[in-house]
């Protein structure tokens, strides 16, 4: 599990770099519950393996962390 604040680096990193429908939809529904730190969609600990897939397409671009697809 990533440290909140690397967290939500990475969901802001999304959030920006996101283009297709596809892209869209992991970012906007594989989120971690309010309060929690699983994934709502599919219940893996936050980054889920969606979530680092689709940030692992963005990887040498400014602002991306290695830690990201370490989780």
């Amino acid at each position: 599990m990533l440290p909140p604040e690397s967290a939500s680096a990475l969901g802001a990193f999304l959030r920006a770099h996101r283009r297709t429908e596809a892209e869209w939809m992991v970012s906007d529904t594989h989120n971690p519950g309010r309060g929690s730190r699983e994934c709502v969609v599919c219940a893996e600990p936050w980054p889920c393996t969606e979530v680092r897939q689709l940030a692992a397409q963005w990887e040498g671009l400014a602002g991306w962390r290695p830690e990201w697809l370490a989780s």
